[in-house]
């Protein structure tokens, strides 16, 4: 289990007692969502995985790396509650659909909260889904009162599940999964300052060099002018 492989750096205030009992109680919740939907245990470890990287990119400390990890692997855990006909509903979802779907941020807050008392890593298993505009939920956060590792950890769910098959919709090239974030960004719903640098992240960790200066920070202003996604940016 990857979580099992997470190890908390000595200089944090985490316990490792906490950490022992936190990974044995959520060992057998993601064996639950491995078996109900294996691919939101694979989207979850990779982004536990690229979270250390794109943190050590930023230059941040080492608890903020830990608590992106973190953060990266448990974001969905409160999709084991969601029914499995909104789960796997293919193409969009009803308004009453949506609702219930929304619920997953909260209900994964409450599982954390009584097994995992890390307030920064259920700051980001709340929040992941607010928008910069204020647009996104469950608090329509608006700009930086999103916690900062919220909004890192939301443009790399939003990447990877858009380079992925999901049930309602394709995996998308590389280019057009950029296209998207950078057209979604100048909606308002992205940091584009931290959008910009995950473009160079990104770029680097492909090898594209003079990718990142497809999608300049005047781009992610003003907007794209090719075709819209067509699928709901939040269901990632």
């Amino acid at each position: 289990m990857l979580i099992n492989r997470i190890t908390p750096p000595s200089s944090t205030t985490f316990l490792q007692a906490d950490l022992d009992e936190a990974a044995k109680a959520l060992s057998a919740i993601t064996r639950t969502i491995a078996n109900l939907d294996p691919e939101t245990r694979e989207h979850c470890q990779r982004l536990a995985i690229r979270s250390k990287s794109f943190g050590e990119y930023l230059n941040l400390s080492e608890l903020d790396i830990h608590t992106l990890m973190w953060g990266g692997y448990l974001h969905d855990v409160g999709k084991v509650g969601v029914p499995f006909d909104v789960l796997f509903k293919r193409g969009q979802l009803s308004s009453e659909e949506w609702e219930v779907m929304k619920q997953h941020v909260l209900l994964g807050e409450q599982i954390c909260h009584s097994l995992f008392p890390m307030e920064r890593v259920l700051l980001l298993i709340r929040h992941h889904h607010e928008h910069w505009d204020g647009s996104g939920y469950p608090d329509r956060l608006v700009g930086e009162q999103i916690p900062f590792l919220a909004r890192v950890i939301q443009i790399l769910d939003i990447y990877d599940a858009l380079t992925h098959d999901r049930c309602y919709k394709p995996t998308y090239t590389h280019s057009r999964a950029l296209e998207i974030i950078a057209e979604e960004t100048a909606k308002g719903w992205y940091q584009p300052e931290l959008v910009q640098e995950f473009f160079i992240f990104i770029a680097i960790e492909r090898g594209d060099y003079g990718l990142e200066t497809l999608f300049q920070r005047e781009s992610l202003m003003e907007g794209m002018n090719g075709e819209r996604c067509q699928v709901s940016g939040d269901r990632w």
